[in-house]
């Protein structure tokens, strides 16, 4: 997904001028700049008011954070999508129905696992995951280990091997396991998932960002994501209102990816698109205004 810098924008932070006193009144009164970072919810109203693209976005309050001035516009952008979609397969009572995340985080003594933690979604999945107090093993490919486990991952797997299955139910033998999370959902990821919690003790659920194929070894259930629905539920405040500001500022909640600009201005979008169609690792395309 393309993410760009906006005024008031889903995927970009900006500055909103509030004003405590009438400047006709007293014009040496100061403005104080409040810097947010949001999601802009166009998929699922369907109105333009409400898409990324364009200099000015009408945002849901309650799709709301407050950024740190630590981190820089082009930073936050790459979190609000990503956090949409990653706390609607994790919160959502149909979903995986996970304990909300806090600050700091409670133990549950479970484990999630992910299938491409390296992913925008992905990145956020593992970091909303143990804020939850979850222990988290994904799978990346080997030169993405780190990546994941400085975001808090315990162990990683490499996607590509033809043992991952195997390599997988290991790193969760002994462990009482919560479901999966497919943040990629192609190439056999949802039945490789499914194969695993077939296998070992806990949820038989994994929520996918695509839509997942319609039958799954060992009564295992899977669903299509859609990030923006979480405003219409009581996920959008537990995650957007009581946690990720408080988790930005504390430092707990890393921007992650890194963000790729590969230009500014409006007519850099499609350019932006392309990229992105190229295949990223680790990376989210950013084009600022």
């Amino acid at each position: 997904m393309f993410i760009y810098k906006s005024f008031l924008p889903t995927y970009i932070p900006q500055a909103i001028p509030y004003f405590p006193c009438s400047q006709a009144q007293f014009p040496t009164c100061t403005i104080h700049r409040l810097t947010f970072t949001s999601h802009a919810h166009q998929l699922k109203t369907t109105k333009p008011k409400h898409g990324a693209f364009q200099h000015y976005t009408h945002i849901h309050s309650s799709l709301a954070a407050h950024l740190p001035s630590s981190i820089s516009f082009s930073a936050g952008s790459v979190l609000p999508l990503a956090i949409s979609t990653a706390s609607a397969g994790l919160f959502q009572k149909d979903y995986l129905g996970l304990p909300y995340p806090t600050v700091p985080s409670t133990p549950v003594h479970s484990t999630l696992i992910v299938w491409g933690g390296s992913s925008s979604v992905g990145s956020a999945t593992i970091q909303l995951a143990r804020a939850a107090g979850l222990d988290v093993v994904t799978t990346c490919s080997v030169h993405n280990f780190d990546y994941c486990k400085n975001l808090g991952a315990r162990e990683c797997v490499d996607y590509s091997s033809s043992d991952v299955v195997a390599k997988l139910i290991e790193a969760v033998k002994g462990k009482k396991v919560a479901g999966a999370y497919d943040a990629i959902t192609k190439k056999g990821s949802t039945e490789a998932l499914a194969e695993v919690l077939e296998k070992v003790d806990g949820g038989k659920f994994v929520a996918c960002v695509l839509e997942p194929p319609k039958e799954l070894k060992g009564g295992v259930g899977a669903k299509f994501v859609f990030g923006p629905i979480i405003v219409d539920n009581e996920v959008a405040g537990k995650v957007w209102g009581e946690y990720v500001g408080k988790a930005l500022d504390k430092g707990t909640l890393k921007p992650a990816p890194d963000a790729l600009i590969v230009g500014q201005g409006l007519d850099k979008v499609q350019e932006g698109m392309m990229k992105n169609k190229e295949g990223l690792s680790a990376k989210k395309v950013v084009v600022t205004l």
